[in-house]
């Protein structure tokens, strides 16, 4: 009789566990799909100075850390994993719209490259970083 149950234990947590998976992989895929996050992409493929960096194409973004990113209506702050064929990097964003039905806009994106002891921020939007009011935390996080 254990092991019966046991089997049935089993069974539910092997389900319980490919269910949450799949359902993480849907949530990813939307987020990536959305302009919150393309246009961030976007402004990293026009920028030379950033692909070099990374070591070229192609871009691969990694799992976003949907716990940190900060998803709203009107305002979509998030940091986007990406690597290139050599160096890994990030892309601090901050999206926003003025009403749920309107497209979205970019107010910055900064991407920060750590690899060993050095480190490299460049600019993606705008490129002149005096036009944005940058909060502290990003600051931080790209000095």
């Amino acid at each position: 009789m254990n092991t019966v149950l046991g089997k049935v234990a089993l069974g539910i947590a092997v389900v319980g566990t490919i269910g949450v998976n799949v359902g993480y992989n849907k949530l990813q895929k939307i987020h990536r799909n959305r302009d919150y996050c393309t246009l961030p992409l976007k402004a990293l493929a026009e920028n030379k100075y950033g692909i070099q960096l990374l070591g070229g194409s192609p871009i691969k973004v990694k799992y976003i850390n949907l716990r940190l990113a900060k998803i709203g209506p009107q305002q979509a702050k998030l940091t986007i994993p990406v690597q290139g064929n050599t160096r890994k990097g990030e892309i601090f964003t901050l999206s926003s719209r003025e009403n749920p039905d309107a497209s979205w806009f970019l107010e910055y994106a900064v991407m920060r490259i750590t690899q060993g002891g050095r480190k490299w921020v460049v600019w993606l939007h705008p490129v002149d970083k005096t036009d944005v009011d940058v909060p502290e935390e990003i600051e931080q996080a790209i000095s």
